[in-house]
Formats: C-alpha cells, sequence, structure tokens
C-alpha cells in the first residue's frame, strides 16, 4: 500500500497521519494519549513498571528518530507512529497487546533509521521453483521480509505501513526448522516459539497473535485462520519434537479462535455445510481454500494430539465444509483461490494441492482426495517442470534480511 493509499484508507480506519516530532508533541496542550494510555495501565496495575518504561522509551526513540528523517524513511516511520496512535484513539491498547504493538514500532525506529525500503525475497512454494506456465503467471517474489540480532521473528514490509509482524511466516518457519530433525534446527525453532510467545493477546477472551495494522480497509486489530492453524501446527510438533508438553495448552487456547464467529474469531457457520473457517477475521464474503485446509490440518493434528472432543468436533466440521465445498474451487483447468473467484496463481495452486494432499492423508476423505490427485494433473498438465530443474536461490528460497549495520541471511518461509 502506498502513501497515498494509506490517505485514502484512512478515512476508513480511522488512522491518524498527523505525526509531528518529540518538540511539536511537546507543544501540544493535551497530554499525549499514548504516554496517556501506558501511565493508565501501570497505574491499573495491568503492566509492570518494567514493562511501561519500556513501552515509553520505545515511542519516545520513535518521535525521537523522525526529526533527521527524510523522503520515504521518514513516511514508513512515521506510518509506524501513526497506526499505534490510531490504535490508542479507537480504545484498542490494551494491556495484552502492548507487547507487540510497542515491539513492532522498535523495529521501525531501528530499521528506518539506518536503511530504506528492504528488497522483495519471498519466492513462494517451492515446487513453484523452475515451472513454466502460460498463460498463468509464475510465482514470483513480492514480498520483503526482515529479522534483527537475537531475534528469529520475521517483519514484512508493506509500502506506506511500515514493517510489521509476520505472523504466518514467523510460524512458517519454525514449522520448516521442526521438519529438519535437526539439533540446531529444533533450537532454532524453540527460540521462535518461546520469543513469539509473551506477543501473545487477548481478543474478546480468545487467545491468538493478531496483526496490529490496517489492512484491505479493516482497522487494527484483526487476525487470521491461517496464520493461527500455523501456530497450532507449531506448537504441537513442538510438544513432542522438544518435549515440551506445555505447548498444548497453548495449542488448545488458539483452537478456540476456529469456535468462535468472526469477527472475534474466523468462524463462518455454513448452515448444514459445516463450519468454514476464514482466512481474515474481518472479511466473511471470502472463502479462501488454503487458509480453511490448513485450518483442518492443525485441528486434526491438535485433536490427535491432546484427543480434545471440542477440538474434535471443530475438524470433523471444517472437514464437512471442505467435502461439501472443494469441488467448486476445482474448474476442471486449474484450481481458484478463492470460491467464487479467479483461478489461482501458480503459487496459490502449489500450496491448494499440498493442503488437499495433507487432509487427505490424515481423513482419507474421498473428495478431498480426489482434489488433490486433480490439483496434481492440472499442475503437471499447465506447469510441467523442465527437465533440468531450477534450484532456488539458497537454501529455501531468498532469504529476509536481517536489520543492522550490515544485513546479514536467515531462512525465509512463504
Amino acid at each position: 500500500m502506498t502513501w497515498r493509499a494509506l490517505r485514502r484508507a484512512a478515512s476508513v480506519t480511522g488512522l491518524s497521519l498527523m505525526v509531528g516530532t518529540a518538540g511539536a508533541g511537546a507543544a501540544q496542550a493535551a497530554p499525549d494519549a499514548v504516554r496517556a494510555a501506558v501511565d493508565d495501565a501501570q497505574v491499573r496495575g495491568a503492566i509492570s513498571t518494567t514493562q511501561a518504561d519500556g513501552y515509553r522509551a520505545s515511542y519516545a526513540a520513535a518521535l525521537s528518530a523522525l526529526s533527521p528523517l527524510r523522503g520515504v524513511r521518514r513516511r514508513e516511520l512515521r506510518s509506524a507512529v501513526a497506526i499505534v496512535r490510531s490504535i490508542v484513539a479507537h480504545g484498542r491498547l490494551t494491556p495484552s497487546r502492548m507487547g507487540l504493538v510497542f515491539l513492532t514500532l522498535s523495529r521501525n525506529t531501528d530499521w528506518w533509521s539506518r536503511h530504506g525500503p528492504p528488497a522483495a525475497g519471498s519466492a513462494g512454494e517451492p515446487d513453484t521453483h523452475g515451472r513454466r506456465c502460460r498463460p498463468l503467471r509464475s510465482a514470483r517474489a513480492r514480498t520483503a521480509r526482515v529479522t534483527f540480532p537475537g531475534s528469529a521473528i520475521q517483519f514484512e514490509y508493506y509500502p506506506g505501513l511500515g514493517l510489521q509482524l509476520q505472523v504466518n511466516g514467523t510460524f512458517a518457519a519454525a514449522n520448516a526448522l521442526l521438519r529438519q530433525h535437526t539439533a540446531a534446527a529444533l533450537a532454532q525453532a524453540g527460540q521462535i516459539l518461546e520469543q513469539m510467545r509473551p506477543l501473545v493477546s487477548t481478543r474478546a477472551g480468545l487467545t491468538t497473535w493478531e496483526y496490529e495494522f490496517p489492512f484491505g480497509g479493516a482497522a487494527p486489530p484483526w487476525t487470521s485462520g491461517l496464520s493461527q492453524a500455523t501456530a497450532i501446527e507449531a506448537y504441537v510438533s513442538a510438544a513432542a519434537a522438544l518435549k515440551r508438553p506445555d505447548y498444548l495448552p497453548l495449542a488448545l487456547g488458539l483452537s478456540r479462535l476456529f469456535s468462535r464467529a468472526a469477527p472475534a474469531g474466523v468462524n463462518l457457520r455454513l448452515a448444514r455445510d459445516g463450519n468454514w473457517y476464514l482466512l481474515y477475521s474481518f472479511d466473511r464474503a471470502q472463502r479462501v481454500l488454503n487458509a480453511h485446509l490448513d485450518a483442518v490440518v492443525a485441528l486434526f493434528d491438535l485433536a490427535a494430539a491432546t484427543r480434545d472432543p471440542a477440538v474434535a468436533y471443530l475438524e470433523r466440521e471444517g472437514l464437512r465444509a471442505a467435502r461439501r465445498h472443494i469441488a467448486h474451487f476445482d474448474t476442471g483447468r486449474w484450481s481458484r483461490y478463492a470460491e467464487g473467484g479467479s483461478i489461482a496463481d501458480l503459487n496459490y495452486h502449489v500450496l491448494n494441492r499440498d493442503l488437499a494432499r495433507a487432509v487427505c492423508q490424515r481423513t482419507k476423505e474421498t473428495a478431498i482426495c480426489r482434489a488433490w490427485h486433480s490439483f496434481t494433473r492440472e499442475l503437471q498438465a499447465r506447469c510441467p517442470k523442465p527437465r533440468r530443474p531450477t534450484p532456488p536461490p539458497g537454501p529455501g528460497g531468498p532469504p529476509p534480511v536481517r536489520g543492522g549495520p550490515t544485513p546479514v541471511v536467515w531462512p525465509s518461509a512463504s
């Protein structure tokens, strides 16, 4: 989203774009609302003195860093500050959200003080590499993600909105590391999972990782069924691989998001057709196949690990919806991204195929298995692999860039 687009979105999201320097803020007659919100939470005992001091310091550092910046770096950091102020103005900066909100602000301050916009670096699903599809577009690098020294948490660059925590990408990276089964990879995965735990927030009594920036016409905070399913998969896998049974209660808490109707949760009840699990909590109209299938996989694995009847019910209802609707996503020549929508690009078609395979292998559901094989045939017919496959650059594709004086590589995830 560009700066002009952000201005247009402001009328929808209520995002204030009037952000001054620390000196200008001091000249205002009214007290600063962000500092007031932190002060109030501290007085009520909702956050500790140490936390409050850290949040105030992050906010002051961002305002101070704005003054010498110019051009796009100033605009992006100014947007990051404006987002925080908008969340406060709407009364949504609850204590449980403060950790993520101020970490994001701090990361933006660190990045834009020293760097310009990061380059795109996500290469998409591994099986898209080297395929040539006509008239379809091949998957292209469309996202730019960065990490920072001492942390494996991924932030994505959204032009006009600065850097924002990429919840799905971060947990996808943890899942990829867990599948490697090496001591070093398992240790890295554990680091990601531990660093993400303090950033979880409470949403209408639900435990979730939220997105704290405006998107798709929606004001923050919002959440995603896809990212929460990916998180469940990571904590369930890590509970076994790292011998951390304490991860399972966290995963069970996340599963409640799939029982609550949108916009608080991501459940869309389809009358007699079960539950559809939404990609975005704010968008009930769009039924995205990859998000729903990923949720079914996550709920299946969580039910198997915990034998929790409520989770098993959610999985069955999600599978029922998938069984009755998946044919709507298959044109006979290619898959659709969303029900009733246009065909998927190569990246999402491969993701549809892989997730249909994962559901088929777990449930043996005939309709899902049929879709998996159909998507596979369509991929081979329209996008055959070349005789000499072109490997992705580096392990797993182009890496995100780490922050700091000298950017260094880090494994990426879609």
